[in-house]
């Protein structure tokens, strides 16, 4: 907060300001602002603790709590407990956030959230997160899914959300052969081996694909985008490719 507030209190749109800039950061990583946090101290001429101390403290805190300094004065440091119940309020019920819950699930492979909760495309939400290049996305219409490691990349270089996939559906599965690993999403899938690479599958080519039993038919998993040749749409597959005739509507076989 700018200003002297050693005896003069903090205006009231500033302390209202300074909850809500603290609800999007600590709601948007799941954070209790009622919690306490352990932090470990980088050091420096200004710090109240050494390089590598572990510090305690209250989640929402003054800047005189870790720092050789007065801020934010005597007035505005009595202000903190308006600051943090306010915070509370407008991040209101943890449990509610629908990402949250998912990554609380998915906490082994996720890691900590690294960006906070933000609108998506498709009328969603995503939270990123340190671990495995994970994300999790919701909407009202497909629920809370987890997308990572080298299918959630694909998924990332296609566009994502507002890709043609739209939004994720299932976490990502092992294939029911045990050789790959896949994700649903509302128009298609992104199917993965070690040797094949992570590709995307939908419409009528994967409608196709699933006719013939997925990765356990006789094509095996795709290696490669869906592309336009003349008259359509080809994708190939280990061993042979699916031609999708824009004409017709039909999708041939070529193994």
């Amino acid at each position: 907060m700018m200003g002297d507030f050693t005896a003069v209190a903090p205006p009231a749109a500033a302390l209202e300001a300074t909850a809500q800039l603290a609800a999007y950061k600590l709601g948007g990583l799941y954070r209790d602002p009622n919690a306490t946090v352990t932090l470990t101290s980088s050091g420096g001429g200004t710090s109240r603790y050494p390089a590598g101390r572990a510090v305690t403290l209250p989640t929402v805190f003054a800047h005189r709590d870790v720092g050789a300094t007065e801020c934010p004065g005597n007035t505005g440091a009595r202000s903190m407990p308006t600051i943090k119940s306010r915070t509370a309020a407008l991040v209101g019920n943890l449990a509610s956030y629908p990402i949250r819950q998912k990554w609380l699930a998915l906490r082994s492979v996720l890691a900590e959230p690294s960006v906070v909760e933000s609108p998506t495309a498709r009328s969603g939400r995503v939270t990123r997160f340190s671990g495995a290049n994970g994300a999790v996305y919701w909407s009202s219409t497909t629920g809370a899914w987890g997308v990572w490691g080298v299918i959630g990349s694909r998924y990332d270089a296609v566009g994502a959300a507002g890709s043609a996939l739209g939004l994720p559906r299932t976490d990502e599965r092992a294939t029911p052969d045990g050789r790959g690993r896949f994700n649903q999403f509302q128009a298609g899938s992104i199917y993965w081996t070690p040797q094949t690479g992570a590709w995307p599958v939908k419409g009528a080519i994967l409608s196709r694909w699933a006719q013939l039993g997925h990765e356990r038919s006789s094509l095996g998993y795709p290696k490669s985008d869906e592309r336009a040749v003349t008259g359509g749409l080809r994708q190939d597959f280990e061993r042979g490719y699916l031609r999708y005739n824009a004409s017709t509507g039909a999708v041939t076989v070529n193994s």
